[in-house]
């Protein structure tokens, strides 16, 4: 596999002497950077599993709560995909996506080990996400 890289503009060269968790920035002839994505660490990856019919409210906007062990109020983290097509035989891509895109444009509430979804239209199907942070 080849890898795959970031171009980044205006950056000084950097790297790691002491070994500390740093992102490596290459210089290439051409002016240009690379961050390899092999190199970046993105944080810990967590799970959520949300349940079509475990929304609640009559109207919108529509919430969940699930546990999600590892989590903390005080984190910062990012909404990403766990589609699987080779491991998903309940769900398909489109349904999927159109699931997950509903999640992407509500909101979450994070607390110690729970994360709350807000949507304003309720996803028809049973999802997990991953949450990076």
């Amino acid at each position: 596999m080849a890898d795959i890289g970031i171009k980044i503009s205006a950056l000084p060269q950097a790297s790691s002497a002491g070994g500390e968790d740093v992102v490596i920035v290459h210089r290439k002839a051409d002016g240009t950077h690379i961050v390899p994505l092999k190199d970046v660490q993105l944080g810990a990856v967590y799970e959520a599993n949300l349940a079509a019919s475990g929304w609640t409210g009559s109207a919108a906007p529509y919430t969940q709560t699930v546990t999600v062990t590892g989590v903390s109020a005080e984190g910062r983290y990012m909404l990403a995909s766990a589609f699987d097509a080779s491991a998903s035989a309940t769900i398909t891509s489109k349904a999927y996506a159109k699931a997950y895109a509903i999640i992407a444009s509500g909101y979450a509430t994070v607390a110690d080990n729970a994360v709350t979804f807000t949507v304003y239209k309720k996803p028809a199907v049973d999802l997990t996400i991953k949450l990076v942070g």
